[in-house]
């Protein structure tokens, strides 16, 4: 599908011993031992069958079948020499980030449903109160949410796509905050980001420059007993959603300034 869809170059790549040569059309040689981008955690690029061509840390040929668990700081978990990542979902999140205090930043990165595998969740999960990164990337046709953050984490988004999932483009609870710039959130089922929770914290976003278009609403916050929810929007537009923007709750706010609804 990358190289279908997306005009991206075929890759793949050997290894022996210590040595890893990545097959991209600039080759480039690693050294396994020494680099920790090829041992951090196992993320695959896969072909349009769902096949894996290459992973980070192990040496073998195979597509990744349940949901890749990050338990430790990642700057980049897109393939080195790749333009782009495939991570296949097998019944939970693609990519889930439980602990706490990691940074972990996606780059480059496809997150979807891959043929053959049982049908997955959301695109990205975390629940741990780390930050997460996530730059030129696609999130499209999960089930529930392109990204879930729940507690104490931090959301940095930016100039990425997600479409067409089930549920909400960015889903934000109970005290989650995120800043959400030049990205796109399109036709996803309930709408583009949703900011609330029920605990007695608050839920903060910031949107700027991006475009949300399709889905129940563009921004909703709905809050229950002592949380608080606080959106702004600047310089986006939302278009063709139900509602443009959803506030139903008293300790709830969203503010607009630039933007064309």
């Amino acid at each position: 599908m990358p190289a279908e869809v997306y005009g991206w170059a075929p890759l793949a790549a050997v290894t022996d011993g210590r040595w890893r040569l990545i097959a991209a059309p600039r080759p480039e040689l690693y050294d396994v031992a020494a680099d920790r981008l090829t041992t951090t955690v196992t993320v695959t690029v896969a072909d349009s069958g769902g096949r894996g061509l290459a992973e980070t840390n192990i040496n073998a040929l195979s597509s990744n079948t349940a949901t890749v668990n990050v338990n430790k700081s990642v700057s980049n978990l897109a393939i080195p020499g790749a333009v782009g990542s495939i991570v296949a979902l097998n019944g939970g999140p693609a990519i889930e980030i439980a602990a706490s205090s990691l940074t972990v930043a996606l780059r480059n990165v496809v997150i979807g449903p891959v043929a053959g595998t049982t049908t997955g969740t959301d695109g990205v999960e975390m629940t741990g109160n780390s930050s997460l990164i996530i730059e030129n990337s696609l999130i499209a046709n999960l089930p529930e949410d392109g990204v879930y953050v729940d507690g104490g984490g931090i959301l940095k988004l930016t100039d990425s796509t997600l479409r067409n999932n089930g549920d909400w483009a960015v889903r934000l609870l109970d005290g989650a905050t995120a800043d959400v710039a030049g990205t796109r959130m399109l036709n996803n089922g309930s709408g583009g980001l949703f900011a609330g929770g029920g605990t007695g914290v608050t839920t903060t976003a910031s949107v700027s420059d991006s475009i949300i278009s399709g889905g129940g609403s563009g921004i909703s916050t709905v809050t229950a007993g002592s949380v608080t929810a606080r959106v702004s929007v600047t310089r986006s537009t939302i278009t063709r959603a139900s509602y443009g923007l959803y506030c139903a709750s008293a300790g709830s706010a969203i503010f607009v300034g630039g933007t064309t609804i």
